[in-house]
């Protein structure tokens, strides 16, 4: 990598967050580095089989409440567990769906999981259909535990672009871009409580957040075009 940095006459970081890495740990001039943050397909976001995946996976209750993280210990999904065990004296027919398979931290996550009903809780390895499945959650949990955690966090724009209301904490792109913390309910960094206050709060004033969404996803689809993107490299190829 120290290499490669040396050689380049240019490095595209998709955020502050990892320029900053790049500036501060690896030494690299601020001078070489472009930020140029990540685009969307948004035509390509196929929602047709939202019903199919609504039947195969029984997600017909009120709330279902999704996550769309690998069990890794930086991605805090062994905070959101506690906080939905709490919710579910509030809402007995609850759903939490953990979607994106095991990794190294998986051995905690299962252990919080078991403390759920079985009938509360759906665990996906892999959905191909990942649009699909999204578009079925009232609500997108994503809580990484520190700024610098995600580089980017691809999610984040996903549950925005498909109208989710969404608990989050501020890592990667949702750090930078203010209409994350306007159109999201922004919780504490490794905090279950503040997790389970938000929830109470989407659902018990859903119509409200709805329609936040829709305000939102209008406008996330606007900035992160492949259009934008391209431009903003060709002036970078043109700049060198």
């Amino acid at each position: 990598d120290l290499w490669i940095n040396k050689q380049a006459k240019a490095i595209i970081c998709p955020t502050m967050q990892t320029a900053r890495i790049l500036i501060e740990k690896e030494n690299v001039s601020e001078s070489k580095i472009k930020v140029i943050p990540h685009a969307f397909d948004f035509d390509s976001f196929d929602i047709s089989k939202k019903e199919k995946l609504n039947q195969t996976y029984n997600l017909n209750n009120f709330p279902v409440i999704g996550v769309v993280s690998r069990f890794a210990e930086w991605k805090g999904v062994q905070y959101i567990i506690p906080a939905f065990k709490q919710l579910l004296k509030n809402y007995p027919d609850a759903i939490l769906v953990l979607a994106g398979g095991s990794s190294d931290y998986a051995t905690v996550i299962y252990q919080l999981l078991a403390e759920i009903p079985q009938q509360n809780k759906r665990i996906i390895e892999f959905e191909p259909e990942i649009y699909s499945l999204i578009a079925n959650f009232d609500v997108l949990i994503h809580v990484p535990v520190y700024p610098e955690a995600e580089s980017f966090g691809q999610v984040y724009i996903e549950a925005f672009a498909l109208e989710i209301p969404s608990i989050i904490t501020l890592s990667g792109i949702a750090l930078e871009e203010p209409m994350f913390a306007n159109y999201a309910l922004v919780v504490e960094y490794r905090n279950s409580d503040s997790i389970y206050e938000a929830m109470i709060s989407i659902l018990t004033n859903y119509s409200f957040y709805k329609e936040k969404m829709n305000k939102a996803a209008i406008e996330i689809r606007k900035k992160y075009t492949f259009e934008q993107k391209i431009r903003a490299i060709e002036t970078l190829y043109s700049d060198i």
